[in-house]
C-alpha cells in the first residue's frame, strides 16, 4: 500500500524552480550587433529563504515527485486546499518543465464538512476567505474543538486540513508552514494518527521505512 499525503497549499507556490526575467542578451540582431532584453527562466529564491534553502526544498519536491510517480506515495488535494489555492498567487511558470510537481497525479479528498462555493462577478478572494475563517471559528463538532483546544484557536485552516486527513484515513499531512509545525509538536506532538511533516522530513521517514524494509 502506497503512503498517502495531503499537501498544503503553501506548497503550491513553492513547487516552481524558475522564474522569467528580462536579461540582457548580445546577439547579431538585424543584421548588427545589439544588446536586447530577453525573457529567460532564472533560478527563482523564495521568499524568506536563501537560494540554497530554496534549492533544498525543490530537491525534495522532485523526490516527493519522483516518489508518486513510482507509485510509493499517494498524493492528496482537498475541497478546501483547492479552494485555498485561488486565493494564492502562482508562479507563472507553474505546469511547466520548471514545476517539480508538475505531471503528478494527485487525488481528491473531501473535508468533513460540504459547503457551497459560488464564483461570480462579485467575487472577491479576501472576502471568501474571512467566511471561510468565520466558519472555521463556528464548528463545534468534538474533534475540532479538540484540535483548536490545543492551538488556541490558531492555525484554524491547517488543523482542519489534518482533521480531513484523519476522515480520510491518510498518513501524513505535509506543510512547509513551520510556525503551525511548532505548534503542533512542541511541547508535545499533537494526538493525531496523522504525522504532521515537512517535505524534508517527509522524504526522511519515507527512507527510514526502506531502510527497515
Amino acid at each position: 500500500m502506497p503512503v498517502t499525503a495531503l499537501l498544503d497549499t503553501d506548497l503550491a507556490p513553492k513547487t516552481v524552480t524558475h522564474n522569467l526575467q528580462i536579461v540582457p542578451q548580445t546577439g547579431w540582431w538585424a543584421n548588427a550587433w545589439a544588446t536586447l532584453g530577453v525573457w529567460t527562466p532564472v533560478r527563482r529564491c523564495l521568499k524568506g529563504h536563501s537560494q540554497e534553502a530554496s534549492d533544498a526544498i525543490y530537491s525534495t519536491l522532485r523526490q516527493v515527485a519522483g516518489m508518486a510517480n513510482d507509485g510509493e506515495v499517494t498524493l492528496c488535494d482537498s475541497d478546501e486546499t483547492f479552494f485555498e489555492s485561488l486565493y494564492v498567487k502562482l508562479p507563472e511558470l507553474r505546469g511547466t518543465q520548471f514545476d517539480m510537481l508538475r505531471g503528478v497525479k494527485r487525488k481528491l479528498v473531501h473535508g468533513p464538512l460540504c459547503r457551497t462555493y459560488v464564483i461570480g462577478a462579485g467575487y472577491s478572494r479576501h472576502e471568501t476567505n474571512d467566511q471561510w475563517l468565520q466558519l472555521l471559528t463556528a464548528i463545534r463538532h468534538p474533534r475540532f474543538l479538540e484540535l483548536k483546544k490545543r492551538t488556541g484557536g490558531h492555525h484554524l485552516a491547517d488543523l482542519y486540513h489534518v482533521w480531513t486527513a484523519e476522515e480520510n484515513f491518510l498518513d501524513c499531512f505535509i506543510t512547509l508552514d513551520t510556525t503551525f509545525l511548532r505548534a503542533v509538536t512542541l511541547p508535545k506532538p499533537l494526538d493525531t494518527p496523522v504525522r504532521l511533516l515537512n517535505p524534508m522530513q517527509f522524504v526522511q521517514w519515507i527512507a527510514a521505512g526502506r531502510v527497515r524494509a
